[in-house]
């Protein structure tokens, strides 16, 4: 019978440790944010500007805006040294290009990293569903360099 109440003693202290923790700010797992999302995109060369295709990658942030990275690859000539590209989302495939949606930047020759103002799935779902595609022009022009939007695999 000793032991009987040694079980219900250790049961009950136990239970309240936990109470006490949890009402001490143990840890709440509720409140953890979620991992960030990250998708890349292979952009198809449309011109003769380029080397090869263009990709971006984009990732959501924790204050609810979109990371973009831009990567181009230009040959590095006197005339290419100070060329800006336009980059976008436009609704649309590259066949029939509709609106800009979706401003990403300005972007040079090689990595460029640049803040999108707008939400992870507001940028990407379009893109992952094939409503819009991406777009970059040399900044200025109509000519498109690079358009698409393929996933990406590494």
């Amino acid at each position: 019978m000793g032991g009987g109440r040694r079980t219900i003693t250790g049961v009950l202290l136990v239970t309240g440790c936990m109470s006490l923790l949890a009402a001490c700010g143990g840890r709440d797992t509720s409140s953890t944010p979620e991992a960030p999302h990250n998708a890349q995109f292979e952009i198809a060369q449309q011109s003769d500007v380029g080397l090869r295709n263009a990709f971006a990658t984009f990732a959501s942030r924790s204050d609810g805006k979109t990371s973009a990275i831009i990567e181009l690859s230009v040959e590095r000539t006197a005339e290419a040294a100070d060329d800006v590209y336009a980059a976008s989302i436009n609704e649309g495939s590259c066949d029939a290009l509709g609106n800009v949606t979706t401003a990403i930047g300005k972007a040079t020759n090689g990595t460029n990293t640049l803040l999108i103002d707008k939400s992870y799935d507001d940028v990407v779902k379009p893109l992952e569903d094939g409503s819009s595609t991406i777009v970059i022009l040399k900044d200025g022009g109509n000519d498109v360099a690079w358009c698409g939007a393929t996933p990406a695999t590494s």
